[in-house]
């Protein structure tokens, strides 16, 4: 239904214990926009192609912030053509040796979505990052840390088909995403298909969804491919592209606390899809 192209994301990366990054859905894609955040950051700056940086002084900010900007961006998109697309990693996030350890710092911060003022859940729609195929820890850690107490209807929450090879999962997830009605997923300014709101999280090595710095996958962009199968020793998996994350309308990206700045240069190169993040 739709060809693949390529966006960008506008980076917000957080303080001393996490980064987040937003990108503007405008066709410049340089403009910073503001929203009502519960915290206000402690810092901001720009990347030198202009993207706005915003850094937080502690997990509790940048959780307050991750539900503040969902819930404007879920009212926008509601209120613009009827439903909001939210992209989210889910479960227990990017790093493999959490298999099974709860979830994420995004799913526990989407905990608070259900308290938001205004909100229509039967509106939402919720994709994932990507999944092990050998589980469905993603999908249900999610469940579990949100969506079940947001009361999202299960028929709406689109998650990674099982299957036992990657490549046609990959093709299935792909299929889901791009069938998609218009007021769900709309088509970005390059055809990519482009959700209201893409969340990742990003471990200390740099990984960004399931994308890790220097992998096959990473290797994909312009590939004009959404959903990338994952296919490493001991791990058969599949992972939504670079280009699909940056077509999206808005982005948030959050690493994980402690991370050292040259892994939080790697974690926003990474999101941007390899611009220089040298002032992150």
């Amino acid at each position: 239904r739709r060809p693949a192209g390529r966006g960008g994301f506008d980076a917000f990366p957080a303080g001393r214990s996490l980064v987040a990054a937003r990108r503007s859905a405008e066709a410049s894609g340089l403009q910073k926009l503001r929203v009502a955040l519960a915290a206000a950051p402690v810092e901001e700056f720009s990347l030198t192609d202009g993207r706005g940086v915003c850094i937080y002084s502690s997990s509790e900010d940048v959780a307050s912030a991750i539900v503040a900007e969902t819930a404007a961006e879920a009212r926008a998109a509601i209120a613009e053509k009827g439903a909001f697309s939210l992209c989210v990693p889910g479960g227990f996030g990017p790093d493999e040796n959490a298999v099974g350890g709860g979830a994420s710092f995004v799913a526990e911060a989407l905990a608070g979505l259900s308290k938001a003022d205004g909100l229509d859940f039967s509106r939402f729609h919720v994709f994932f990052c990507g999944e092990r195929l050998d589980h469905e820890d993603t999908y249900v850690s999610a469940r579990k840390a949100w969506i079940d107490a947001c009361g999202i209807p299960l028929d709406q929450v689109h998650a990674v088909p099982p299957g036992a090879f990657a490549e046609g999962v990959a093709a299935q997830y792909t299929a889901t995403i791009c069938m998609q009605e218009e007021e769900v997923i709309s088509d970005s300014p390059t055809g990519l298909p482009a959700v209201d709101l893409m969340l990742l999280d990003a471990s200390d090595d740099g990984t960004v969804g399931r994308l890790r710095p220097d992998s096959d996958e990473m290797r994909e962009v312009g590939s004009e491919k959404v959903v990338l199968p994952v296919e490493r020793r001991g791990e058969e998996a599949v992972a939504l592209s670079m280009d699909f994350l940056n077509a999206s309308r808005r982005a948030i990206v959050a690493a994980p606390a402690g991370c050292s700045a040259e892994h939080r240069r790697t974690m926003v190169s990474v999101a941007l899809g390899g611009v220089d993040a040298g002032a992150a």
